[in-house]
């Protein structure tokens, strides 16, 4: 039998489907696994009616990308400087110091996961030497994903407290499909009464709510 990870959600991941987890979300399986309500256009069209990521889930996601956007550092990052600039001929660099050192510090502030695979990326697809934009860019693409997810996953958690509140503070329904055949004529009578008031100067009879 493969091994599993249990996830808060209920749903298992093998190990194996966690050494496959690349990109982005490397490291973050439950991440990884509602990748699909974290993303922008998901995140766009948040409001009342949208199905939340569990509470605890949430909260797990949160852990998995604070952990998984801690800076590597300038020790990490000067090593795969120098792989990169040790990846291209002599000649392309006019000071070998000064773009290490320039590269350092965009990758001392890239996820430990996130330098190496900047590193690889750049080094598989450009002729040339980078530049300082160059790194500053594939590490932005690596982890704008994160930071997204991370407040969408915040979101789902503010909104998880707001219908919370709304439903302890008000439970009297919400939607006119909610109520009964008597609070419904109730509802469009003092309605009508509203807009005879508002149209004709009709005062309105009646302040009881439904």
């Amino acid at each position: 039998m493969r091994p599993l990870t249990k996830q808060s959600s209920g749903q298992d991941i093998s190990s194996r489907e966690l050494a496959s987890i690349s990109g982005p979300f490397s490291g973050c399986p439950l991440t990884y696994w509602h990748r699909a309500r974290l993303m922008p256009e998901a995140h766009d069209r948040l409001d009342e009616w949208t199905r939340l990521i569990a509470v605890d889930d949430c909260s797990a996601i949160i852990e998995e990308l604070k952990t998984a956007l801690i800076p590597s550092g300038p020790e990490a990052a000067l090593r795969q400087a120098e792989i990169l600039i040790g990846s291209y001929p002599a000649r392309e660099v006019m000071n070998a110091d000064i773009f290490v050192r320039a590269v350092t510090s965009v990758l001392a502030e890239a996820p430990k996961d996130v330098g190496p695979a900047v590193v690889d990326y750049l080094t598989r697809t450009l002729k040339w030497l980078p530049t300082r934009a160059d790194v500053a860019k594939a590490v932005d693409d690596r982890v704008r994903p994160r930071q997204t997810a991370l407040r969408c996953a915040r979101d789902h958690l503010d909104e998880h407290a707001r219908r919370n509140t709304e439903g302890a503070g008000d439970p009297k329904p919400k939607r006119w499909s909610d109520l009964s055949t008597a609070q419904r004529q109730k509802f469009d009578a003092k309605l009508n009464q509203a807009l005879a008031h508002a149209v004709k100067g009709v005062p309105p009879q009646g302040e009881e709510a439904v």
